[in-house]
């Protein structure tokens, strides 16, 4: 069996769903001192790491060389987003895109469009 290896943090967010009973079940559970960010960083051997990082902040995503990854956050629903999703056309940005469209009204939309423009605003 391949050991598992988790963040602290990362972790205990999910087991909010899956309940507790789910983390006794697993087997080589480890815990990375100081988050999986400080692994990437500390680490020669990121090579057998598939995929990218989530991060709570505005890169959404991190490669194992720490650099931005390759996916946006939709700002209505906060759900991560390909650049292949940016393309549909339920997706505005700051606004909807196509995995919360049919989740949100038009009234949703009419309040995150003008959040965004205020956030654009404030950027200047």
């Amino acid at each position: 069996m391949v050991p598992c290896i988790y963040d602290t943090f990362y972790l205990s967010l999910r087991l909010l769903k899956v309940k507790s009973p789910a983390l006794m079940q697993l087997e080589n559970i480890f815990q990375l001192k100081g988050g999986i960010l400080n692994y990437f960083e500390k680490s020669k051997n990121t090579d057998k790491w598939e995929g990218e990082c989530f991060v709570f902040d505005d890169r959404v995503t991190l490669k194992t060389n720490l650099e931005p990854g390759n996916f946006y956050q939709c700002f209505a629903c906060r759900r991560p987003l390909s650049n292949k999703d940016l393309l549909k056309p339920e997706y505005l940005k700051g606004v909807s895109c196509h995995k919360c469209f049919d989740e949100k009204t038009d009234e949703d939309r009419l309040r995150y469009k003008e959040r965004h423009r205020q956030y654009k605003n404030q950027q200047l």
